[in-house]
């Protein structure tokens, strides 16, 4: 643990450095890379002001929301549609055309009909989160032992108890991988709905720094995304770890 934690913090002080050499030294050109400590500077400066703070509340809102109506649409759907395996073959290739789809490429339909409001960006950041979830769920409906449910049912264990004691932990970490996916993609989308469409948020931000030719603070909330992302995923990995404790394959990696 603690080498891979010194190997980590030297490739992120390798990294810094490179960037703030290439941003001395102007290698890019144009002055397209200002250097980490100017970006740094001006991203303490954006991160003082309220601005900043009204303005990640908003990303905050959003990403959320779009991650839970995901969840609530995915997991249920996932499970219904796993369990059958006519339902399965006649929506699996719905699924995947639908999933290729870049949600970006909707995003102009969804501005025309719900505008550049929360709505807007909570339906597109549900849309782009859906899939991860859904397609995970339907495998791991798929993979479990039909001699399993089929035992379950000859001892005559309720439908119930069968969700809860057989279908349920079986299918847990392909869940919980589905949404630990999906909850990055969720914060990205919204930011991207923020940055081309002018909803209120993080991506805002950033748009009105391009606009006003602010390249180091462009630069900054680009990283603050890019944090944002890594933070939420090793948090849900962690939460993942913890809730599925139980489970041999998680036990293995302990």
């Amino acid at each position: 643990m603690t080498r891979r934690f010194s190997l980590g913090a030297v490739t992120v002080v390798t990294f810094l450095g490179l960037w703030e050499l290439l941003g001395r030294t102007d290698a890019l050109g144009d002055h397209a890379l200002p250097p980490f400590l100017a970006t740094a500077s001006a991203l303490g400066r954006a991160v003082a002001a309220a601005e900043f703070w009204m303005a990640a509340g908003h990303t905050a809102v959003q990403w959320a929301l779009g991650l839970a109506g995901a969840m609530l649409v995915a997991i249920p759907l996932g499970l219904f549609l796993g369990l059958g395996r006519l339902r399965h073959r006649v929506t699996r290739s719905t699924i995947d055309f639908l999933r290729t789809i870049p949600p970006v490429m909707l995003l102009p339909l969804f501005v025309l009909v719900w505008g550049t409001g929360l709505k807007m960006v909570v339906l597109l950041a549900i849309y782009a989160a859906v899939w991860p979830m859904l397609t995970q769920t339907i495998t791991g409906v798929r993979q479990i032992d039909q001699a399993t449910m089929d035992t379950a049912a000859i001892f005559k264990i309720s439908a119930w108890r069968r969700f809860w004691r057989v279908l349920l932990p079986a299918v847990s970490p392909f869940i919980t991988s589905g949404v630990r996916v999906s909850a990055v993609i969720s914060l990205f989308i919204a930011i991207v709905c923020e940055l081309v469409a002018g909803s209120p948020g993080i991506g805002q931000l950033l748009a009105q720094a391009q606009l006003g030719g602010d390249t180091a603070l462009m630069w900054g909330l680009i990283l603050v995304t890019g944090v944002l992302g890594v933070l939420i995923n090793t948090v849900f990995k962690t939460a993942e770890s913890q809730l599925l404790a139980w489970h041999p394959a998680y036990a293995k990696g302990q």
